[in-house]
C-alpha cells in the first residue's frame, strides 16, 4: 500500500502490493464462511482527465432522468451505468454537494462538480454494498475493480479516507435468539447502552446496542432475507459465501463504525483498515463488547473479571477466521485538542470579509481601505470591552488548549 499522505489521508490501498498476501485456496473459502466487510463508504481525492466533457455527460442525462422520474441507463465508455435525478450534501447535509450519483457493478458513485479535491475536501464519493464485498470475495478485490473502474472514466485515485466501515460474523444454524436472550438478561460486558430490542411473532429478532459512531447489532439474518426483507439474490449469496449452503436459521453480529470512531483506533485510510483489522476485530469483540457466561459484577466495577460466553468464543472466533488474530488496539476515546492558527485565521479573514461588506452594502472595497476598516473594526470591539473582559474571553480560547489531553481506552 502507498504510503500515507496525512493531509489528504492516504493513497488508495491497492495501489501498492509490497506487504500483500495472496490467499491461499482455502483461506478464500474460510473468508467465504465466517464473515467480512459488509458496508464500505470511503472518501476520495479523484483527478479526472477531460472533466468538462465526461461531467456534461453525466449531468445532461442526470436531467433527463429528472425529466423521467427516475434512474436513466446507458453506457459511458463501455461501462453500463445508471444515473440517479438526485445529488447529496456530505456531512449530514452541511458539507459539499455532490450533484451526480451513478450506480454501476454495484459501486455507488457520488460526484463534485470539481476536476480534483480541495485540500482535504473529497471531490468523489464511494459507497460499496454487501452483495459487491461478497461476490468480489472482500475489500481488497473491491477496492482494485474501483481503481479500473474510474481509470476508465479518466479519474486517478489520489487518496482516500473511511468514512464507514460495518465488518461482520455469519453464524449459519446458529439461532439468534440464543444470542439475543443473552443481551435481554444483562449478561454482557460492554462501553456502551442498549438502544433496542427487535421482537416480531413473539421471537427476538435482533438487538442493538451503541449508537452514532460505533454501535453492534446481533440480528436474525435468515429472517431478514428471507421474511422481512426478501432479497433472492442476496439468499444466494449468503448461502454461497457465507453459509456454505442453505440453512433454515442463521445469525449474525456486525459492527458499525463510523468516520470519528475508525480515526480513534488509528484507522484513517483503507490501507490502514487493511493493515490493522485483525486488531481492530480484537478490540470491538474483546474490549469494546462481548457476552459473558454470568451477569458481571457491575456495582463493584468488576465486569472485567466475568468469563466470556461460550457462544462468543465463537463468535469471536468466526471474525478472527477471516480478519485474522491480533492484539486488541488501544481507542482513543477523545481526540487531541489541536487548532490549525492558519485555518482559524483564514476563517476570520473570511468572516471580516462578510462584515466589511455588509458595512459598505457590498460596495467595492480595496485591499487597503479593508485592511484600514478592520482595524477601526478591531479597536471599537476594544473600546466596549474593558481590560478584564478581554482577558477572560481571550484565555476562554486558550485555556482548552492549555489543560485538554486525550485519553486511552484499552
Amino acid at each position: 500500500m502507498s504510503e500515507k499522505v496525512p493531509e489528504h489521508g492516504g493513497e488508495l490501498s491497492i495501489t501498492h502490493h509490497a506487504n500483500r498476501q495472496e490467499p491461499t485456496k482455502e483461506k478464500e473459502i474460510q473468508d467465504s464462511e465466517t464473515g467480512g466487510e459488509d458496508t464500505v463508504h470511503l472518501a476520495l481525492g479523484v483527478h479526472w482527465e477531460n472533466f468538462e466533457e465526461f461531467f456534461g455527460c453525466l449531468a445532461v442525462a442526470k436531467e433527463q432522468a429528472i425529466e423521467n422520474h427516475g434512474a436513466l441507463r446507458l453506457t459511458i465508455r463501455g461501462r453500463l451505468v445508471a444515473i440517479k435525478p438526485k445529488g447529496k450534501k456530505s456531512g449530514g447535509g452541511r458539507g459539499m454537494y455532490y450533484p451526480i450519483c451513478l450506480n454501476t457493478q454495484g459501486f455507488t458513485i457520488w460526484l463534485s462538480e470539481h476536476a480534483s479535491p480541495i485540500e482535504q475536501t473529497p471531490n468523489v464519493l464511494v459507497e460499496m454494498g454487501s452483495a459487491l464485498l461478497m461476490s468480489t470475495r472482500g475489500l481488497m478485490s473491491a477496492l482494485e475493480e474501483l481503481v479500473i473502474l474510474l481509470g476508465e472514466f479518466g479519474g486517478q485515485v489520489l487518496w482516500d479516507k473511511i468514512s464507514r466501515i460495518d465488518l461482520c460474523a455469519d453464524l449459519p444454524n446458529v439461532d439468534p435468539h440464543d444470542l439475543i436472550d443473552l443481551v435481554y438478561l444483562e449478561q454482557t460486558v460492554c462501553r456502551a447502552r442498549i438502544e433496542q430490542f427487535f421482537r416480531e411473532s413473539g421471537r427476538w429478532r435482533g438487538i442493538q446496542v451503541g449508537r452514532g459512531e460505533l454501535l453492534v447489532r446481533i440480528y436474525d439474518k435468515f429472517h431478514e432475507v428471507t421474511r422481512a426483507k426478501p432479497d433472492p439474490i442476496k439468499l444466494i449469496l449468503l448461502e454461497r459465501y457465507r453459509w456454505g449452503g442453505p440453512q433454515e436459521t442463521a445469525s449474525r453480529v456486525e459492527f458499525q463504525l463510523r468516520r470519528e470512531a475508525v480515526k480513534s483506533l488509528g484507522v484513517d485510510t483503507a490501507s490502514d483498515y487493511l493493515a490493522q483489522r485483525d486488531k481492530l476485530v480484537a478490540y470491538l469483540c474483546e474490549s469494546w463488547f462481548r457476552l459473558v457466561d454470568s451477569v458481571p459484577d457491575r456495582e463493584n466495577n468488576n465486569t472485567q473479571r466475568a468469563a466470556t460466553h461460550p457462544l462468543w468464543l465463537n463468535v469471536t472466533e468466526a471474525f478472527r477466521d477471516w480478519a485474522g488474530h491480533g492484539e486488541a488496539m488501544e481507542r482513543q476515546t477523545r481526540r487531541p485538542f489541536t487548532r490549525d492558527p492558519i485555518r482559524l485565521v483564514k476563517q476570520g479573514f473570511g468572516c471580516l470579509l462578510a462584515a466589511v461588506s455588509d458595512l459598505r452594502d457590498g460596495e467595492e472595497v480595496r485591499p487597503d481601505e479593508f485592511a484600514a476598516l478592520v482595524k477601526e473594526c478591531i479597536e471599537w470591539n476594544l473600546a466596549k470591552m474593558s481590560e478584564i473582559e478581554f482577558y477572560r474571553r481571550y484565555h476562554a480560547k486558550a485555556l482548552p488548549k492549555l489543560v485538554e489531553r486525550p485519553h486511552d481506552e484499552k
